[in-house]
C-alpha cells in the first residue's frame, strides 16, 4: 500500500480492531494494529515543518519494534524508513514533507483530470498546443 491507500488504513485502525470478535482474533490483529499506529505517529512527526529529532528517532524506534513484533518481512522501504530517515533529518533538518513527491504527484493527478476533459490524446493534432495552454491557464487559475 502506498499514499492514499496507506493513509486510509492508518485512519481506520480502530475499525480493524473492532472487527475482531474473539480473543484469538484480537491476539492476531493487535500486533499489526500497534504497528500501524506507531507508523502513523512516526510519519506525523516526520511531516512536521520542523521535526524534533529526538521525538522522531523515538517514534521510528517504536515503529521498528512493533514491526518486528508483528513478524513482518523487512522490505526495502521499511529498511529505508527505520535506518535512514532519522540520520537524514539529523544531517539536514528537513522534514519528510519537504522532500516528498506526494504534493507533486497529487498536483499531476489533479491536472490530468482537467486534461482528460479536453478529450485530446494525440500531441500531433493541430489544436493541441492551444488546448494545452487553455487547460494550464484554467487549472492554474483554479489553484491559486
Amino acid at each position: 500500500m502506498e499514499g492514499n491507500e496507506a493513509n486510509k488504513l492508518l485512519k481506520n485502525v480502530d475499525v480493524l480492531e473492532n472487527l475482531c470478535r474473539s480473543r484469538e482474533e484480537k491476539k492476531v490483529v493487535m500486533p499489526f494494529a500497534k504497528c500501524f499506529r506507531t507508523f502513523k505517529v512516526a510519519m506525523d512527526l516526520l511531516c512536521q515543518p520542523t521535526p524534533e529529532l529526538n521525538r522522531v528517532l523515538d517514534a521510528i524506534d517504536d515503529f521498528r519494534e512493533s514491526y518486528e513484533t508483528a513478524k513482518l518481512r523487512i522490505t526495502s522501504k521499511v529498511h529505508s524508513f527505520v535506518c535512514h530517515f532519522g540520520p537524514f533529518i539529523e544531517r539536514t533538518g528537513l522534514s519528510f514533507a519537504a522532500i516528498s513527491e506526494q504534493s507533486h504527484e497529487s498536483l499531476h493527478c489533479d491536472f490530468l483530470t482537467d486534461w482528460n476533459r479536453t478529450g485530446l490524446k494525440d500531441g500531433s493534432r493541430e489544436n493541441f498546443g492551444a488546448t494545452l495552454l487553455q487547460c494550464v491557464v484554467r487549472f492554474n487559475s483554479n489553484h491559486i
